[in-house]
């Protein structure tokens, strides 16, 4: 995604991109649908957490297998 929005944003500078396993187009419906499902209003929302549980939910997405962390360790990113 991060990648359309540049080429999207700044399409002088990028000459080529190659994607791979990616959905063609990623409709505001797929879009909404999906962030409901994790329980986040925006993709701003998510890729930018103002809440523990926010930073929580991101990192879970983002690894491959669940680790526990406690609390404390999430807050310090907000410090």
């Amino acid at each position: 995604m991060v990648a359309f929005k540049i080429v999207e944003e700044y399409p002088e500078m990028v000459r080529a991109m190659v994607v791979s396993g990616s959905i063609l187009v990623m409709t505001n419906t797929i879009s909404e649908s999906n962030l409901n499902h994790i329980g986040s209003k925006s993709s701003e929302d998510l890729m930018s957490p103002t809440s523990v549980m926010g930073l929580k939910t991101l990192f879970a997405l983002a690894v491959h297998k669940s680790m526990w962390f406690p609390n404390r360790l999430f807050m310090e990113f907000f410090f």
